[in-house]
């Protein structure tokens, strides 16, 4: 009887901490992207969230640069963050972001096609983390 009580017990707590570990958390997912961008274009993302508390909003959004190919010294290029606030809106749950770079953020090579994947993550205005998501390969073409 004991040993039936501890384990739906056990089962509970268990139960009770899984369902709130992701139950704040916010959450994205690339709703549309430019994988391939004509020379001198802006690079576009559409990027889906949902956050049950709302608070998204005035939280902080962070977009990686993670250039794939060597530059002319045989090196990788360095990563680049962009870290900005998340514009004020109403107490939404879901919605959509728009997010834009011009091409003198992501272009840099002079004589061939850039290649570079980008990652994303959304911190809301409690500090809950969402997964950081991975776009494919973008190429920026040369011309």
């Amino acid at each position: 009887m004991k040993a039936s009580i501890f384990v739906i017990l056990a089962i509970l707590v268990l139960f009770v901490s899984c369902g709130k570990s992701g139950a704040s958390k916010p959450q994205i997912t690339i709703k549309s992207i430019t994988t391939l961008i004509p020379f001198g274009s802006n690079f576009d993302a559409i990027l889906k969230f949902t956050d049950k508390q709302g608070d998204l909003a005035g939280g902080t959004f962070v977009a990686i640069i993670n250039p794939v190919n060597l530059d002319t010294n045989g090196r990788f290029p360095v990563i680049t963050s962009i870290t900005d606030t998340i514009p004020d809106f109403p107490k939404y749950t879901s919605g959509e972001f728009d997010f834009t770079l011009t091409p003198t953020t992501f272009q840099k090579q002079t004589f061939r096609n850039d290649s570079l994947i980008m990652k994303f993550v959304v911190i809301d205005k409690a500090n809950n983390v969402s997964d950081t998501i991975t776009t494919p390969l973008i190429v920026a073409l040369y011309q």
